[in-house]
Parts: structure tokens; C-alpha cells; sequence
């Protein structure tokens, strides 16, 4: 009986536990951007379409946490260096409603 009665304290203590951290979590993170500010990111593509496609996908990430706003923007520059990356930035363009090519 003594075994259920500490496993029951346990379970309550990593409950208010996690609880605790999670609220933490939501007081201590940083949001970006307001009611009346848009924000627009602009990324200079480079040689790398991967690392293009990671970046996009990072933010993409951040505002689906909610760390960005979501009307958030985000602006590909000088993709039409490698022919590679234009078609990886054409693809994320197309696919993306908040990614546009410039």
C-alpha cells in the first residue's frame, strides 16, 4: 500500500515539475513583432541550396511556434547565382505562401 502512496507523490511532484518548467518557458521566451509591425526577413541566397532550404525552414519553424509573427515575410535575395538554388528558391517560393523571391 506504502508503494501506490509514494508513487503517487512522485507522479504529483514531476507533474508540478514539468508544469513549473513549462510555464517558465512560455514567461522567458522573446516575442518578435506586434499588432501594427510587419517584419520582413530577407535572406541572401548563396551557393548552398541546403543551406537555403535549412534557413527557410528555421524560420518557417519560428513562426509556426509563434516567436515570429505570422504575417512575418520572408524575402530571397540573389538566388539566381547557382542554378541549384534558384530552383530551390523557386520551389519554396511556389510552395510557401509567406516565401517571395527578389
Amino acid at each position: 500500500m506504502w508503494f501506490y502512496e509514494v508513487l503517487t507523490v512522485l507522479t504529483l511532484a514531476l507533474g508540478l515539475t514539468l508544469g513549473i518548467w513549462e510555464l517558465r518557458r512560455l514567461l522567458l521566451t522573446r516575442r518578435i513583432g506586434g499588432k501594427n509591425t510587419a517584419i520582413s526577413v530577407v535572406i541572401t541566397a548563396g551557393k548552398s541550396p541546403a543551406e537555403l532550404e535549412q534557413s527557410v525552414k528555421g524560420l518557417i519553424n519560428l513562426i509556426a511556434e509563434g516567436r515570429l509573427d505570422a504575417s512575418t515575410e520572408i524575402v530571397i535575395k540573389n538566388a539566381l547565382d547557382c542554378l541549384e538554388t534558384a530552383a530551390v528558391a523557386e520551389i519554396l517560393a511556389r510552395e510557401l505562401p509567406v516565401v517571395r523571391l527578389e
